[in-house]
């Protein structure tokens, strides 16, 4: 694994946290096994040059934590509400930057020669095209208004 913003150990780590996210089934494939940590550096190069260097620092503390702690380090992010003031604050950070990083490489289907994110994309029936075809040109605009799932009444506006 090479990596322009991390280190092998790094990734490394992000592959274990990876893991514990999602740990794969009998459709699904485990993190790791898929490879994709080798795309971190598609979104490492817009990652903020202070966050980039929280995050090696984060993974190599993590790097010497065993899958258990790692696993109580990621539910106690979830329990964020329960904290006040900037620990809170924090742990909502940890947690979607995080878990940001595994469903965004898992879960953005890029080209990869393995064919798992083909296997992820059709493991959770995703399939974003729209079928629908327009009387008239213009009709395209509603139509896609209509299918928008945050539209309250469904109805074009």
């Amino acid at each position: 694994m090479t990596s322009k913003y991390f280190t092998p150990a790094q990734l490394q780590v992000f592959n274990r946290i990876g893991d514990i996210i999602a740990p794969g089934d009998g459709v699904l494939p485990r993190f790791s096994e898929t490879g994709l940590i080798h795309q971190i550096d598609r979104m490492a190069a817009y990652i903020p040059a202070q966050d980039a260097a929280g995050l090696r620092l984060l993974a190599d503390t993590l790097r010497f934590m065993p899958d258990l702690a790692i696993r109580l380090l990621l539910k106690i992010t979830t329990l964020n509400r329960y904290f006040p003031g900037p620990v809170g604050a924090n742990l909502r950070k940890l947690n979607l930057g995080l878990k940001g990083i595994v469903f965004n490489l898992y879960y953005s289907f890029p080209d990869d020669p393995s064919g798992f994110s083909l296997r992820i994309r059709e493991g959770i029936s995703w399939d974003g095209a729209i079928r629908t075809r327009p009387a008239e040109p213009d009709d395209l605009p509603a139509l896609v208004e209509a299918a928008n799932p945050l539209n309250r009444d469904g109805s074009a506006r």
